[in-house]
């Protein structure tokens, strides 16, 4: 049993504290700041550590997409819990610097539930893309990321 599925059992914890417990965000030292109750919704930071710096002291650009890699396919896996979810694609346009601890809102409307949900009825599969941006303390425009998330509808088990 992985780690997330065990510390998982454990109710009295939120789910933001949860969710940082992913290992990559764990080790990446990711905060998750707020999620939503319907999973709609997630905000995070990533600071700035002295071995996610690059040569110039700045965010390293890896560590920026890893953080944003998982985040939008984690919530689709929440809210769509008939279908298995990864990212298939991302994009990552860097627009400055990061100099210090960077926020990312991943957020999931109404209008995106009905698009996957109505793909997911009639063909079973779709790759839907969202798009967020990373900022700094100052509200500084850091990253702009697009991120292809696949969802496949579950095979449905026959009674037997």
């Amino acid at each position: 049993m992985g780690l997330v599925k065990h510390i998982a059992k454990f109710k009295f914890l939120p789910a933001e504290r949860l969710m940082e417990y992913y290992p990559p965000f764990l080790f990446m030292g990711v905060k998750i700041e707020h999620v939503a109750k319907d999973y709609s919704s997630l905000r995070f930071s990533l600071p700035l550590r002295w071995y996610s710096k690059n040569t110039h002291g700045t965010m390293f650009g890896g560590f920026i997409c890893a953080a944003a890699d998982p985040v939008a396919a984690i919530l689709c896996g929440r809210i769509f819990r008939e279908a298995i979810t990864w990212t298939k694609h991302q994009f990552v346009d860097f627009i400055k610097p990061g100099k210090g601890r960077l926020h990312a809102t991943v957020k999931i409307t109404e209008a995106d539930i009905k698009a996957i949900h109505d793909a997911l009825s009639i063909k079973g599969k779709i790759i839907y893309e969202f798009e967020f941006n990373f900022y700094d303390a100052h509200e500084v425009l850091v990253a702009k990321v697009r991120n292809g998330v696949y969802l496949r509808a579950k095979k449905k088990k026959r009674d037997e």
